[in-house]
């Protein structure tokens, strides 16, 4: 065999093995995406919560309720989708997820209904928290906007000039960075419904939030 004929072998073979290299590397990105849509019980494990720090409303210990629910997750042979559980999804990260007048069944063997409304009473009274309102005039000005952006009346760019340029109460300014963020990021076509859970978040939730809870000169960050 004539060593041209040697080279051109050992080039196709080279070849071959870099296709059948990248094959598995997409194969593990596949798998990874997969994990990162699933929720795994078997690696979780939640530490009993400090004696002396616990929320107790109205005789409701909801740090016992909160616990038992992260408990309750280890007890699943197989994994969980992210999509399907939320509640346990957010507990694996010691976040009680916590909704008005929703009641998941998640919730329901550890939190009875009152026992729900009156912790997230306690919470927000605890915090301040209120439901804020939006002006009639802030909404109709970004809805302009929009509706310019989304007939062809102007481009991204000039919608983001124009709601930059908008300058309601500090309550309303965090909303309107979450619009300027979907406005930036959004795509012009409809959400397909084969999406993955991955790319859901990071282009159609993660941008508005981001807009909402990032605050980097009081050095807040949101991170997904």
């Amino acid at each position: 065999m004539s060593e041209q004929s040697q080279q051109k072998e050992q080039r196709a073979a080279d070849k071959q093995q870099s296709n059948n290299g990248e094959e598995r590397s997409n194969k593990r990105r596949s798998s990874n995406i997969l994990d990162n849509e699933l929720l795994d019980p078997s690696c979780l494990s939640f530490p009993p919560p400090d004696h002396d720090d616990h929320l107790l409303v109205e005789n409701f210990d909801a740090t016992n309720a909160f616990h038992k629910l992260q408990l309750s997750i280890c007890q699943h042979k197989w994994k969980l989708s992210l999509e399907n559980h939320i509640h346990y999804a957010m507990a694996a990260t010691s976040i009680l997820l916590l909704s008005r007048n929703q009641y998941s069944e998640e919730l329901s063997p550890y939190f009875n209904e009152d026992g729900l409304k009156a912790t997230i009473d306690s919470i927000e009274a605890m915090y301040g928290i209120k439901k804020p309102q939006i002006s009639m005039e802030t909404v109709t000005s970004m809805i302009s906007i929009i509706e310019d952006l989304t007939i062809g009346a102007i481009s991204r760019d000039k919608a983001i000039v124009r709601l930059l340029d908008l300058e309601p109460p500090a309550n309303e300014n965090k909303f309107k960075k979450g619009i300027i963020e979907l406005v930036s990021k959004l795509p012009r076509v409809s959400i397909v419904e084969d999406m993955n859970e991955y790319e859901l978040g990071t282009r159609y939730i993660d941008p508005f939030l981001c807009g909402l809870f990032d605050d980097p000169d009081e050095g807040i960050l949101y991170l997904r």
